[in-house]
């Protein structure tokens, strides 16, 4: 783990019709992924002295409701087990960024709506959904 230099609260946002029909067609939906807008992220930070990167809580709320909530220690890789695979497969480097997964709870966004997320102790974020894309404003 000291591979590692901070953690970041991201969202990770992807357009669903495009993906499904990209899908249909047999063609590459990376695309729906990949949106100048469609990957916020938190201001970086690192773990507190003995704090496990597994006890970290994250949350999501749209427009004030709860829609994610989860441990970090809950995902179905952990963090050691993704570096390990990844590095396996292609050379990591300074500043690469590794985007683990998504909790369950994932839902449609629509324009007007607003996006707070957060790391209990570490980060909280509010991203604004304005049309196709979103703009993000940040509160450490």
């Amino acid at each position: 783990m000291q591979a590692i230099a901070g953690y970041v609260l991201a969202i990770d946002v992807t357009e669903r019709d495009e993906q499904t029909a990209a899908k249909v067609k047999g063609m590459p939906w990376s695309v729906s992924k990949s949106y100048d807008s469609f990957l916020p992220l938190s201001e970086p930070f690192k773990l507190k002295e003995g704090e496990d990167w597994r006890s970290l809580h994250m949350w999501l709320r749209v427009n004030g409701e709860l829609r994610q909530a989860c441990d970090a220690g809950t995902m179905i890789h952990g963090v050691p087990a993704l570096i390990c695979f990844i590095s396996s497969v292609m050379t990591l480097e300074p500043g690469d960024l590794v985007v683990t997964g998504t909790p369950a709870g994932v839902g449609k966004l629509c324009p007007g709506d607003n996006i707070t997320a957060g790391v209990e102790g570490h980060c909280e974020m509010t991203v604004n959904v304005i049309g196709g894309n979103l703009a993000m404003q940040t509160a450490a």
